[in-house]
């Protein structure tokens, strides 16, 4: 039977290498838990009788029992695991409960031995299933990163009780992702649910019939839910403190659903958009059972106190004292007053709103959940902020999401306060109606981006928003944008403005950009960063690219000075010092000409070695048949695009060409017959090549660790430059880098401020 409410203890156990397990002891440990429950964690009876606690609106995850281990010197070579045996409600519970068994292991380094795809536990036999990363800190105050790993139960004594990949099919399609992306998916079945007051955990009331689909109109991940449905959720809150939910869904007739579902009038029934469905419908069961949880609300609770301080005439009245602890918060150090600096926002000016903004009296900003339009009739490019609209204006306000590293990961939006006309008066009263606490974007013409695409990449499928309407900071971001758009006008009027090269000064490399235009189509040019000086170049000077390193024709060394002869674009010749400007500006001339000359082994020329590496196919663009030679269209990761032959990229781009034919349905075309059988077989491995992915802990580690790391260096960095800014975004990537399976791409200029452990992740350009 599946089960609802699971109580469970923490156990530390030891394990070495592959022997036995042994309980700790150490310190105040408790020695009185049976040997069944060590090694199991739990039985169905105590599943049965223990009750689940669940603050109200709160995520429920009791710390347990852990026990703390004594350290050993050798740390690499020990497996730390902690018994959890007091998980909150989830899909796993509910679906395999009574044959789950979960362990937390200790990242303690890179040098970390793989996670078992099978384990045994007296005569029982137990096959991973879930492996999800987390900070957790015991009985001390250190956080540590762990990684929770959930196993079920497919046998006993040697008799099967389950196939866990065909029950895996039976929920949904999830042979048809990929292995990385897979490991993700899997990973939301143990998100936990909130429980709201008189409401169950989960509600399997519902079937397949509840459910509509509905046209992808750059949704993002947010689909609808009717006031009928929502009321048998929620209560009688809706519309006064509730409108919005973040749902998990599993269902063998949908598939696995995830994201957000917003109110919306005159429905009955949830609307789910493509962009929601995460995993396709089972292709084997047609069971219409189907498993709803929320583990999100809103508002928050943050948000309704936020309304009671922006609207005087709120029926609560103004938020208690009791209330300042939990609404004053630190400013964000890091990101954010970057960005409202590159914004143009004085420094000083940031200081002193991050200082009063620590009373939510003086705050001007809060954190909104993103959500589609539920109406589909605000102007395009507009949005609407709930329980602002007070006052009956438009007001112009900066919106943007965490991380946010670059100029263009925020933007000066219109938050409409007046009904436009395209709005009609039944939308208008039900958007103005809705509390505080959520950003509702307009959809964009026919293939246009979304709004919430451009800041930062965001989405709607739970992503809050930065929302800031302070009016000093407001006031300089406008000025800022009004003088970015005169330049801009300047800069078009003449194309030369702004442009930037090259220009070799007593053998140096330096910068050069147009600043000005003379008479006689002349132009001032400025040359060099710490000592500036400016020139006088024509216009052939600035487009024939005579300044840029064409190529390395030869060098000397004299002990340790060593020094080229380049050749630029307009053939003439300079002999150069190479010192570490030279190194940054151009790598790829100087690594090329070492590959030549075979000086890569050369201590003087050993830098060189990380710029060194083949093109890689990125991508299949087209095909076509020409005489007995299949050629593909291929997007190199250089970004050059050509037709070659199949056979001259079979053996170095697989993957590519496979997935290509794969999506193609090209399979059993002439050509293409050899990607038939790595299909099928991938078809047919797909639960274990992604097992054998979530059990690569090194990579999980490293993979983790990169993230932290990566912050530090864009933090690190204090100049607001071209590096900080690739810094910022190889740190975006990091955060994606286990779901999406690709290298992070970042630029070689900046391979001085990586640790090089990180190099076998990246992709150089």
């Amino acid at each position: 039977s599946r089960q609802t409410n699971n109580s469970m203890t923490s156990d530390t156990i030891n394990t070495w290498g592959s022997g036995g397990l042994e309980p700790c002891n150490g310190g105040n440990e408790r020695q009185s838990y049976s040997s069944k429950k060590a090694v199991l964690g739990f039985d169905l009876d105590d599943l049965r009788t223990k009750s689940h606690a669940i603050p109200s609106r709160k995520p429920c995850l009791s710390k347990g029992e852990h026990k703390l281990l004594p350290r050993l010197e050798n740390e690499c070579c020990k497996v730390i695991v902690h018994r959890i045996v007091n998980h909150p409600a989830c899909f796993l519970t509910w679906k395999w409960g009574h044959l789950l068994h979960i362990e937390e292991r200790e990242l303690l380094s890179s040098q970390v031995k793989d996670i078992p795809l099978h384990i045994n536990r007296e005569g029982k036999r137990f096959e991973l299933l879930v492996v999800k990363t987390l900070k957790n800190n015991y009985e001390d105050r250190f956080e540590r990163l762990v990684s929770r790993i959930y196993y079920i139960e497919v046998s006993e004594d040697g008799v099967q009780k389950m196939n866990l990949k065909i029950e895996l099919l039976n929920i949904a399609d999830f042979s048809s992702m990929k292995a990385t992306k897979l490991v993700c998916r899997l990973e939301l079945m143990v998100t936990p649910a909130i429980k709201l007051k008189n409401t169950p955990l989960h509600f399997d009331s519902l079937c397949s019939t509840d459910f509509e689909s509905i046209e992808e109109n750059n949704h993002e991940g947010c689909g609808f839910i009717s006031r009928k449905l929502l009321e048998k959720i929620c209560g009688d809150k809706v519309g006064t403190n509730i409108f919005a939910l973040q749902v998990r869904i599993f269902s063998p007739q949908l598939g696995f659903i995830k994201g957000m579902l917003m109110l919306k009038d005159k429905v009955s029934n949830i609307e789910i958009p493509p962009s929601m469905i995460k995993v396709p419908p089972s292709t084997i069961s047609n069971d219409n059972w189907v498993y709803f949880l929320v583990c999100g609300i809103f508002p928050s609770h943050h948000s309704t106190l936020m309304e009671r301080n922006l609207n005087v005439n709120h029926y609560l009245g103004p938020p208690p004292q009791s209330s300042e602890k939990e609404l004053g918060r630190k400013f964000n150090k890091n990101m954010l007053p970057d960005l409202l600096y590159m914004s143009g926002v004085p420094m000083e000016v940031i200081k002193s709103y991050a200082f009063e903004s620590r009373s939510w009296k003086h705050a001007h900003d809060a954190n909104c959940v993103g959500v589609s339009d539920p109406t589909n009739s605000l102007p395009e490019g507009t949005i609407f902020v709930t329980g602002l609209a007070i006052g009956g204006v438009d007001k112009e306000i900066f919106v943007t999401r965490f991380p946010c590293t670059d100029a263009d990961d925020g933007k000066l939006l219109i938050s409409l306060g007046i009904r436009p006309k395209c709005v009609s008066t039944d939308a208008w009263k039900f958007l103005i109606s809705l509390p505080f606490g959520a950003i509702i974007f307009s959809s964009p013409s026919k293939g246009l981006p979304s709004l919430p695409s451009q800041i930062a990449s965001g989405d709607l499928d739970g992503d809050l928003y930065f929302v800031c309407w302070d009016r000093e900071l407001l006031r300089y971001m406008k000025e800022s944008k009004e003088s970015q758009k005169f330049d801009e006008d300047i800069s078009e009027s003449d194309e030369c403005i702004g442009i930037e090269f090259k220009v070799t000064r007593d053998g140096k490399l330096l910068d050069a950009i147009v600043v000005g235009k003379e008479d006689n189509d002349k132009y001032s040019v400025e040359i060099g960063k710490q000592t500036k000086t400016i020139e006088t170049f024509s216009k052939d000077d600035i487009f024939d690219g005579r300044f840029e390193i064409k190529k390395v024709l030869d060098h000397e060394q004299n002990g340790q000075n060593l020094k080229i002869l380049v050749q630029n674009t307009a053939g003439d010749r300079h002999w150069m010092d190479v010192d570490q400007q030279l190194k940054k500006e151009s790598p790829e001339a100087l690594a090329d000409y070492a590959i030549e000359k075979k000086l890569l082994k050369n201590v003087r020329w050993k830098w060189a070695e990380k710029y060194v590496r083949d093109a890689k196919v990125l991508r299949i663009i087209a095909h076509h048949k020409e005489s007995n030679h299949v050629k593909v269209k291929v997007q190199w990761d250089d970004g050059d695009i050509e037709w070659i032959n199949l056979e001259d990229i079979k053996d170095n781009a697989v993957d590519v060409l496979v997935n290509y034919a794969s999506d193609k349905d090209l399979r059993n075309r002439q050509g293409w017959l050899w990607t038939n059988e790595i299909i099928n077989r991938r078809e047919k491995d797909w639960f274990k090549n992604a097992q054998k992915v979530m059990s690569n802990l090194k990579a999980l580690y490293d993979t983790n660790k990169m993230i932290t790391d990566f912050h530090h260096y864009y933090i690190k960095r204090l100049q607001h430059d071209e590096i900080k800014k690739e810094l910022g975004n190889a740190f975006k990537q990091c955060t994606d880098l286990r779901k999406h399976g690709r290298k992070v791409k970042v630029s070689a200029t900046c391979s001085p401020f990586i640790h090089p452990k990180y190099y076998p992740y990246i992709d150089w350009t």
